[in-house]
């Protein structure tokens, strides 16, 4: 597949920017598929400098208190969920035993776990796998199941909150999802959820299989899948303004502007120079995931779990308390409602009784 970049269609000027008022819809209560928890060996001494990276920006607002970091990865079947999962474990956490050949489809949530401390300081990390919507269930069944987690887990935190002391009371409200699409445009499906979702969490798109285009290709998957989503009305988290002065990085020479992010699915472990690196083959040669010119995996990688940690905590706070607000106050009338159809069921069946009382007197 070839693109004319010359013709790339990308908006004369930057689409406005619009504030969302987060609003809820009510989601049929149903029982999501059980969530399995999969904790990750420690990681190795070589990655201490990346991880005295990773938290720095973290930890110094939350002294002495467990930072919980909770991300959701979604997207259709097939899309590569896992092996972004996988080659964020492997590659930027340094877990080796990672299964990164094709895995089977996944058919329910599935939590990796992984800590990093720096100084007493704890920052947990959460990456949740999640069943993509194509081969299993319809994609509005699908949303309701997600919908469903994401009030649960706020729902949760809720009512720790109020038995658990401060210092331990662990997050499990989830921060920020990962949706990810494949080129060379975005799936209606695609974008019915993200539009939906976005009522409910952070949304940070990525684009999948990125190696499936040239540079100049990805630079028009890019630009196509933002002018989508702008006529879509899909807004999606502002990392440029949390990053600060460092949101220049944000516009790769090679492969475009960032977000979306493009990235490459988990290759094969191969030493290389005495240094452990992951490889996707190919008939002409290789791709190192991590290699800035083939993918912006290294980019997102740095920003998601550096600098970003604890604006995405802080937007998901004040999002998750509307959650919860509003689930309690659907709870509280459904319940009042119960309430009411019992009461008029007592009623009916004693104006019956009533009335067969009458009806034998008479006779």
């Amino acid at each position: 597949m070839s693109f004319n970049t010359k013709s790339s269609y990308f908006p004369a000027k930057p689409f406005p920017k619009k504030h969302l008022g987060h609003r809820t819809f009510s989601a049929i209560t149903q029982k999501f598929p059980s969530i399995k928890s999969q904790h990750s060996t420690p990681t190795s001494s070589l990655q201490k400098n990346r991880q005295l990276d990773l938290i720095n920006e973290a930890l110094i607002q939350r002294l002495n208190k467990l930072i919980n970091y909770n991300l959701l990865f979604l997207g259709d079947s097939n899309i590569g969920k896992t092996s972004l999962v996988n080659s964020i474990l492997t590659q930027h956490f340094g877990i080796i035993n990672i299964k990164t050949d094709k895995p089977n489809p996944t058919r329910t949530f599935l939590e990796y776990t992984e800590s990093i401390y720096h100084n007493d300081l704890e920052l947990k990390i959460k990456l949740i796998d999640s069943p993509g919507y194509g081969f299993f269930t319809t994609k509005d069944k699908w949303l309701e199941s997600i919908v469903q987690l994401i009030i649960s887990k706020a729902l949760e935190y809720k009512k720790n909150k109020a038995l658990i002391p401060k210092k331990q009371l662990e997050d499990p409200r989830i921060h920020a999802a990962f949706f990810m699409v494949e080129g060379p445009r975005c799936k209606e499906n695609d974008l019915f959820l993200m539009h939906h979702l976005q009522k409910y969490i952070s949304i940070i798109p990525i684009i999948a299989k990125a190696d499936s285009y040239s540079s100049n290709e990805l630079i028009q998957v890019k630009g196509n899948f933002i002018c989508q989503c702008a006529e879509a009305g899909i807004e999606f988290y502002d990392i440029a303004k949390d990053i600060g002065d460092d949101n220049k990085v944000l516009s790769s020479e090679n492969l475009g502007p960032i977000p979306p992010f493009a990235v490459i699915s988990a290759g094969h472990p191969t030493e290389i120079d005495g240094k452990i690196i992951y490889l996707r083959n190919y008939s002409w040669g290789h791709c190192d995931i991590y290699d800035k010119s083939c993918s912006d995996f290294k980019m997102f990688c740095q920003i998601l779990f550096g600098k970003l940690v604890v604006p995405i905590v802080e937007t998901a706070k004040g999002l998750n308390r509307s959650i919860a607000k509003n689930a309690m106050s659907r709870e509280k009338k459904a319940k009042i409602q119960e309430n009411l159809n019992k009461q008029a069921e007592k009623i009916r069946k004693l104006s019956k009784f009533v009335a067969y009382l009458v009806l034998s007197w008479y006779k």
